[in-house]
Protein backbone atom coordinates (compact mmCIF):
# COMPACT_ATOMS: atom_id res chain seq x y z
CA UNK A 1 0.00 0.00 0.00
CA UNK A 2 1.61 3.60 -0.99
CA UNK A 3 1.80 6.12 1.83
CA UNK A 4 1.46 9.66 0.25
CA UNK A 5 2.55 11.98 2.37
CA UNK A 6 2.77 15.44 1.99
CA UNK A 7 5.03 18.64 2.84
CA UNK A 8 2.64 21.29 4.45
CA UNK A 9 3.34 25.14 3.47
CA UNK A 10 4.44 25.59 6.79
CA UNK A 11 7.25 23.14 6.03
CA UNK A 12 8.10 24.48 3.38
CA UNK A 13 8.74 27.58 4.65
CA UNK A 14 10.72 26.84 7.47
CA UNK A 15 13.03 25.16 5.14
CA UNK A 16 13.60 27.41 2.79
CA UNK A 17 14.12 29.91 5.29
CA UNK A 18 16.78 27.59 6.90
CA UNK A 19 18.71 27.21 3.47
CA UNK A 20 18.63 30.96 3.33
CA UNK A 21 19.97 31.25 6.72
CA UNK A 22 22.77 28.86 6.39
CA UNK A 23 23.61 30.61 2.48
CA UNK A 24 23.61 33.93 4.39
CA UNK A 25 25.62 32.77 7.52
CA UNK A 26 28.17 31.28 5.25
CA UNK A 27 28.62 34.72 3.61
CA UNK A 28 28.37 36.47 7.12
CA UNK A 29 31.54 33.84 7.89
CA UNK A 30 33.27 35.43 4.60
CA UNK A 31 32.41 38.81 5.57
CA UNK A 32 30.78 39.83 2.16
CA UNK A 33 27.91 40.85 3.71
CA UNK A 34 29.25 43.21 6.79
CA UNK A 35 26.57 44.35 9.63
CA UNK A 36 23.48 45.01 7.01
CA UNK A 37 20.41 44.07 9.80
CA UNK A 38 17.85 44.38 7.24
CA UNK A 39 19.23 41.30 5.37
CA UNK A 40 18.74 39.63 8.50
CA UNK A 41 15.31 40.96 9.49
CA UNK A 42 13.43 37.56 9.05
CA UNK A 43 16.18 35.41 10.76
CA UNK A 44 15.17 34.14 14.58
CA UNK A 45 18.01 35.11 17.04
CA UNK A 46 19.27 31.56 17.49
CA UNK A 47 20.11 32.17 13.13
CA UNK A 48 21.63 35.52 14.11
CA UNK A 49 24.27 34.04 16.72
CA UNK A 50 24.67 31.39 14.46
CA UNK A 51 25.95 32.83 12.32
CA UNK A 52 28.15 35.77 14.15
CA UNK A 53 29.64 32.44 15.80
CA UNK A 54 30.41 31.29 12.62
CA UNK A 55 31.67 34.39 11.73
CA UNK A 56 34.15 34.57 14.43
CA UNK A 57 35.24 31.25 14.11
CA UNK A 58 36.34 31.60 10.37
CA UNK A 59 39.82 32.57 11.04
CA UNK A 60 40.50 29.57 13.63
CA UNK A 61 42.56 26.95 12.56
CA UNK A 62 39.92 23.93 13.54
CA UNK A 63 39.00 24.02 9.34
CA UNK A 64 42.34 23.61 8.56
CA UNK A 65 43.90 19.59 8.78
CA UNK A 66 46.66 20.47 10.96
CA UNK A 67 49.42 17.39 9.61
CA UNK A 68 48.57 18.50 6.04
CA UNK A 69 49.19 22.43 6.71
CA UNK A 70 52.40 21.74 8.61
CA UNK A 71 54.02 19.82 5.14
CA UNK A 72 54.04 22.99 3.45
CA UNK A 73 56.58 24.92 5.92
CA UNK A 74 58.86 21.91 4.96
CA UNK A 75 59.15 22.94 1.50
CA UNK A 76 57.76 19.42 -0.22
CA UNK A 77 56.20 19.61 -3.60
CA UNK A 78 52.54 19.25 -3.87
CA UNK A 79 53.03 15.53 -5.27
CA UNK A 80 55.20 14.32 -2.38
CA UNK A 81 52.67 15.75 0.13
CA UNK A 82 49.62 13.89 -1.71
CA UNK A 83 52.09 10.86 -1.31
CA UNK A 84 52.79 11.20 2.07
CA UNK A 85 49.07 12.11 2.67
CA UNK A 86 47.57 9.32 0.71
CA UNK A 87 46.68 5.99 2.91
CA UNK A 88 47.78 3.27 -0.05
CA UNK A 89 51.14 3.47 -1.37
CA UNK A 90 52.04 3.77 -5.11
CA UNK A 91 51.38 1.82 -7.09
CA UNK A 92 54.69 0.12 -8.99
CA UNK A 93 53.00 0.24 -12.66
CA UNK A 94 55.95 -1.76 -14.70
CA UNK A 95 57.80 -3.76 -11.57
CA UNK A 96 60.55 -1.26 -11.01
CA UNK A 97 60.85 -2.83 -7.44
CA UNK A 98 61.01 -6.25 -8.51
CA UNK A 99 63.35 -6.05 -11.71
CA UNK A 100 65.55 -4.24 -8.92
CA UNK A 101 65.71 -6.26 -6.23
CA UNK A 102 65.95 -9.49 -8.88
CA UNK A 103 68.98 -7.81 -10.49
CA UNK A 104 70.63 -7.31 -6.88
CA UNK A 105 69.79 -11.01 -5.93
CA UNK A 106 71.43 -12.21 -9.32
CA UNK A 107 74.30 -9.96 -9.30
CA UNK A 108 75.67 -9.27 -5.60
CA UNK A 109 73.86 -11.86 -3.53
CA UNK A 110 74.25 -15.02 -5.69
CA UNK A 111 77.61 -14.27 -6.40
CA UNK A 112 78.51 -13.21 -3.00
CA UNK A 113 77.04 -16.84 -1.56
CA UNK A 114 79.29 -18.71 -4.21
CA UNK A 115 82.00 -16.76 -2.82
CA UNK A 116 81.27 -17.68 0.69
CA UNK A 117 80.73 -21.76 0.09
CA UNK A 118 83.36 -21.76 -1.95
CA UNK A 119 86.23 -19.82 0.63
CA UNK A 120 86.61 -22.92 2.85
CA UNK A 121 87.21 -25.31 -0.14
CA UNK A 122 90.34 -23.36 -1.53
Amino acid sequence: MLQITSISRFERINKSRKNVAIKISNLVSRELIGSNELLFSFLSKADKEKAQLERKSAYAFKSINAYAFSFHFKRFSNFETEIMMSHRPPTDKYNVVYCIILLHGIGALMTWNMFITIAPVL
